[in-house]
């Protein structure tokens, strides 16, 4: 499955970057980095998040971390 992450998620994963940047640079990092390998790994199993709020969604709570990633998925469209 192809993870594509939308503009409105991005705009949040260099809020949380830049606002734990302001203290520990390495830590945003580390945080960041660990949205996105929670993020790939929901795509590479998308029966272990729990259906959305939103139909057609799962989540996936972001382990040690406060936050919940949205997985939608789409239909793939083959060139």
């Amino acid at each position: 499955m192809k993870l594509v992450f939308d503009e409105l998620a991005l705009v949040d994963l260099e809020a949380i970057y830049n606002w734990i940047a302001k203290d520990n640079p390495a830590a945003a990092k580390a945080v960041v980095e660990r949205v996105f390998a929670s993020a790939e790994h929901l795509a590479s199993f998308p029966h272990m998040g729990h259906a959305g709020r939103d139909e057609g969604t799962q989540e996936w709570v972001v382990p040690r971390l406060p936050y919940i990633g949205f997985m939608r998925f789409m239909p793939s469209v083959r060139k």
